[in-house]
């Protein structure tokens, strides 16, 4: 038999074959044809689910469970945290060696959608894989761009070393857009001010301490000097950047009649970390300001008078009487 009879009557079987099925077909009613076509669909969308869910690696699935539970609860209770652990293990052991796994966790962080809490733990994952000393480059460029968000650039600096970045480029920016809110009254500036602060503050830059005390003694808003307050409390070095005319220029505010409550109450703590550097002159001003102490402010004149007790190591000042209406207006404030 020649190969070209075999072939012809192979296509003659095989048009007869379909031949066959569309007359099946046709005779079909309307209801089965629909049925046919209803079964074919659900059968081939399950065996493309089936074959995606092969192809997905285990820690891609970790991820997107991770990507789930924050979209679910932004917090969660201790199973919820034991299993956010392990998904997150999970992911940083893969992440070096996977390129597609990367790739999706750098879409999910750069994506404008994703929650901050989703992409702080993100930026965990990327530190834990990675390590300190090396984030990737779209974080690096994530922290250099003026349109960031401060709380994620602050949680970068907090989790990878400085020196991965040009910081004194950072910092002059961000004092820049610091010292503008000080002629825009608008709420959207002075809280953008406020967020590009804590950003400065993770820096943990001992060096920034004047910069610090410029503002608790300037133009800036009282929330911004609260603030202000507090990264000089946390600096390390106070020997260092720490002086007796501070001191002085403190007491000019605490017994500033104008000095908001809330701030004297603070600048009160505040002379307590120059206390051990400058003893003699700190007692002075939290004696001067629990007599002269305005006569609506006995949180003040309270804070004061527990912290020369307890330097002088006896009661030296009786406690003032502080009602509970008062101590509900310093907390709650």
């Amino acid at each position: 038999m020649s190969k070209f009879f075999v072939a012809a009557l192979a296509a003659r079987r095989g048009k007869n074959f379909f031949s066959g099925i569309l007359k099946r077909w046709r005779a079909r009613t309307f209801r089965k044809r629909f049925l046919s076509v209803f079964f074919a669909l659900i059968l081939g969308i399950g065996l493309y689910l089936f074959i995606s869910l092969l192809s997905v690696s285990r820690p891609e699935l970790a991820l997107a469970r991770l990507r789930y539970s924050f979209a679910r609860e932004t917090v969660c209770h201790e199973d919820c945290l034991i299993a956010r652990s392990r998904e997150e293990q999970a992911v940083a052991a893969a992440l070096p060696a996977r390129r597609r796994l990367a790739g999706k966790l750098r879409k999910y962080f750069l994506a404008e959608k994703e929650s901050r809490a989703f992409k702080k733990e993100l930026l965990k994952i990327i530190a834990l894989a990675y390590g300190p000393d090396a984030p990737p480059e779209y974080v690096r460029a994530y922290v250099a761009s003026a349109g960031a968000d401060p709380e994620l650039q602050a949680e970068i600096l907090s989790l990878f070393n400085k020196e991965a970045f040009k910081v004194s480029d950072l910092i002059a920016r961000w004092q820049a857009e610091i010292e503008a809110s000080f002629s825009d009254s608008a709420s959207t500036t002075a809280t953008k001010a406020l967020a590009t602060f804590k950003t400065l503050k993770e820096t943990r830059d001992d060096s920034l301490a004047p910069y610090y005390f410029s503002l608790l003694v300037g133009p800036a808003g009282n929330t911004l000097k609260e603030e202000a307050i507090v990264a000089l409390s946390n600096i390390g070095d106070k020997k260092s950047y720490f002086s007796a005319e501070q001191v002085s220029r403190i007491k000019d505010l605490i017994m500033n009649s104008a000095t908001d409550k809330h701030l004297r109450a603070s600048l009160v703590l505040l002379l307590g970390d120059y206390y051990p550097l400058y003893p003699a002159q700190t007692v002075a001003v939290l004696t001067a300001l629990y007599e002269l102490a305005p006569s609506d402010d006995a949180v003040s004149q309270a804070f004061a008078a527990d912290l020369v007790n307890r330097t002088a190591g006896w009661a030296k000042l009786a406690e003032p009487t502080v009602s509970a209406e008062e101590w509900d207006e310093y907390f709650n404030n």
